[in-house]
């Protein structure tokens, strides 16, 4: 599903190893990974991977993938080094923000309700956009750190 960018933000990570696994082979571990993680559906292809989460509806909110509604994970393998392309979605935080800015707006009419507005919604979009960009590669780390053992 292509997504716009607001709602899909895109990264590349770049992971050396002394012997690298194949992208096939690093497909299915991340597959799996996101699965433990509770992405409930994932869908893998030769070297890439979409999938699908609950998002903040069905996690708990310190989940790594609780803020994450679905993204696309590519995988080139070259030499010793792969490198992995991601793109995460932020559709539902987006929706939910926003109806929380709202909130905020009409909270404070009498007092700039578009200034407190605009707060609220950044706060929590770019605040869990934020808090994806930390702890996603760890997570992609993490699991091809495990892999290589």
């Amino acid at each position: 599903m292509e997504v716009p960018y607001p709602l899909a933000w895109t990264w590349t990570r770049s992971f050396s190893f002394a012997q690298s696994p194949s992208a096939r082979e690093t497909t299915e571990m991340l597959a799996e990974a996101l699965r433990r993680e509770g992405a409930h559906e994932v869908t893998t292809r030769d070297e890439a991977l979409e999938f699908e989460c609950p998002g903040i509806l069905g996690m708990g909110r310190m989940a790594l993938l609780a803020p994450i509604s679905g993204g696309s994970i590519e995988i080139r393998s070259a030499d010793q080094k792969i490198e992995i392309k991601y793109q995460l979605q932020f559709v539902l935080v987006f929706w939910f923000s926003l109806a929380v800015g709202v909130v905020f707006a009409l909270l404070s009419i009498k007092s700039d309700p578009l200034a407190h507005g605009l707060l609220a919604f950044s706060w929590l979009y770019f605040g869990n956009i934020a808090i994806s960009l930390l702890r996603f590669p760890g997570f992609l780390a993490r699991t091809l750190a495990n892999s290589s053992r």
